[in-house]
């Protein structure tokens, strides 16, 4: 887990401190490697009480000027990962202003992905999809550094992996809801999985 730079001077977080305060979403910075994120898969499994979210790496897609590139560089970083409901894969990188450092910079969308399921579940349910023009938007975003057409949205879907998009009118909005299984289930969709593990934190309590 990576602090904040706000929280150098209040305590370091660690994954007992999150769990503890009931957090769903484990997030990883943008050098993460496939051991690295398959450990974040195991933990959660491992939990059941939350879901990882992650992004491609940088280099996948920031500084990359063909699209077709980027679409096949996020499919092959995905691609080795391991089967689980319990990740949510998206496709890419925004570019957001770093209001710690004062600059303009391109950070993953996981942590923006994750924001909209706990906007889901502030206003809605969490069995409510959280992409979408309702609940999906990212809204501190002003571009992405990979824009999927229809096309790449199609391939990166079939391959478990949530477009971002942006389009004028909607903005720049999660467009997909499915989770990291490599089969058909139920639980291939987040709002699924986010239902069970709704109701299985209910019975417990």
């Amino acid at each position: 887990v990576k602090d904040e730079p706000q929280h150098k001077k209040q305590g370091k977080e660690t994954l007992n401190f999150l769990k503890n305060l009931g957090i769903r979403y484990v997030i990883l910075d943008s050098d993460s490697n496939f051991f690295r994120i398959n450990k974040l898969i195991q933990l959660a499994e491992g939990r059941k009480d939350c879901v990882a979210v992650v992004s491609p790496n940088r280099g996948s897609v920031v500084n990359v000027t063909d699209s077709a590139t980027q679409l096949t560089n996020v499919l092959s970083f995905f691609g080795p990962l391991t089967s689980s409901s319990y990740v949510v894969f998206d496709s890419g990188f925004q570019y957001v202003y770093d209001r710690f450092n004062k600059k303009f910079v391109y950070m993953p969308c996981s942590a923006d992905v994750a924001g909209c399921m706990v906007r889901t579940d502030r206003d809605f349910f969490p069995w409510f999809s959280p992409a979408g023009n309702t609940r999906g938007g990212l809204n501190f975003a002003i571009k992405l550094a990979f824009n999927p057409g229809q096309d790449a949205r199609d391939q990166l879907y079939s391959n478990r992996i949530n477009p971002i998009t942006s389009r004028p009118g909607d903005g720049i909005v999660l467009f997909g809801d499915k989770t990291g299984l490599a089969f058909e289930s139920a639980c291939d969709r987040i709002n699924v999985r986010r239902l069970f593990i709704t109701i299985e934190k209910a019975i417990e309590n």
